[in-house]
């Protein structure tokens, strides 16, 4: 691939909002990291990441160029002036025209003219090809560490305290039944860290490709770039099921394509499921309502007395 013309940077989501945090987000990681090679960077994201329906597609010559669009991108979305632009595709296209060698054709023509902004406006409409196409067997390009889309982690409540119902009895009763906010969740004592987790996958890993002790896989180290193979991965996605009881997403070594990445998205998973296992909470009012009517004549230590009970039986 020729260095001295636009180079087709492409980025995926899996909807827009979380588009804009991946721009953001490797925009940063950039403006930090003046060494890499801009054939590398482009390389990586056109070979080591998943597309996904939301795609941007920028045309850059240099790193400070494509910061420059990405913050671009961010603060005021598509300019096809600036060579910034952006689709949506619920599925992959697999067809241009209406017949097959046309369409083959047409592609052929279009990466052998290294022309982008066409490749790009394909791209981002759904149109699936192989960006190593683009590269010659002499190419040196080489896949680098590179931010992924971000897994969104997110908090839960076991109940709205919106939805809450106010308690028929005295306000300082209810005080000593419930607090007025709910206990955001606590990660249960045996459950493992994020940490404890990503020490796990590198000893699997390890083991699975054939490391010689005490040697480790690097966390920070795309799987492909330490030489994962597609059967290695499959195998590598089934043993963390097994190992960890958890169904993850079939492509997840492409969307989290680092241990340290993936731990953090087996944590979450593992957080969810320790979530959806846990009894749901005590129906405060439901248990007042079994208090006899002559609640209003009771002291409060009275009724706290008599809740307790009931909570017990």
């Amino acid at each position: 691939m020729s260095v001295s013309t636009q180079q087709f940077v492409p980025l995926s989501a899996k909807n827009e909002d979380s588009l804009k945090a991946y721009a953001a987000q490797l925009a940063d990681f950039l403006n930090n990291q003046s060494t890499l090679a801009f054939s590398d960077i482009v390389y990586t994201l056109q070979t080591g990441r998943e597309a996904m329906p939301y795609r941007l597609a920028i045309l850059a010559q240099s790193t400070d160029e494509l910061v420059q669009k990405l913050g671009s991108f961010v603060q005021s979305g598509v300019n096809d002036s600036m060579s910034i632009l952006s689709g949506h595709t619920e599925k992959n296209v697999s067809w241009i025209f209406d017949n097959d060698d046309i369409d083959r054709k047409y592609l052929q023509d279009i990466i052998a003219s290294q022309n982008m902004k066409k490749l790009a406006r394909l791209w981002i409409n759904g149109v699936q090809f192989d960006f190593r196409a683009l590269y010659a067997e002499e190419d040196t390009c080489r896949r680098i560490p590179l931010p992924t889309y971000a897994f969104q982690k997110e908090r839960y409540w076991m109940f709205d305290p919106l939805e809450q119902a106010p308690i028929p009895v005295q306000e300082e009763v209810s005080d000593k039944i419930i607090s007025s906010k709910p206990p955001e969740i606590e990660i249960q004592k045996d459950q493992q860290s994020e940490k404890e987790i990503c020490e796990k996958l590198q000893h699997m890993l390890a083991e699975l490709m054939g490391f010689i002790p005490p040697k480790l896989p690097d966390i920070h180290e795309g799987f492909f770039d330490m030489g994962m193979e597609s059967v290695t991965a499959v195998a590598f996605q089934k043993e963390v099921d097994e190992k960890f009881g958890i169904s993850i997403d079939d492509t997840a070594t492409f969307d989290y394509p680092n241990l340290s990445d993936l731990a953090a998205y087996v944590f979450t998973l593992i957080s969810e499921n320790s979530i959806m296992d846990r009894e749901p909470l005590i129906d405060v009012n439901g248990l007042i309502d079994e208090i006899p009517d002559e609640i209003e004549s009771l002291s409060i230590d009275d009724v706290v007395e008599r809740l307790t009970d009931v909570m017990e039986n």
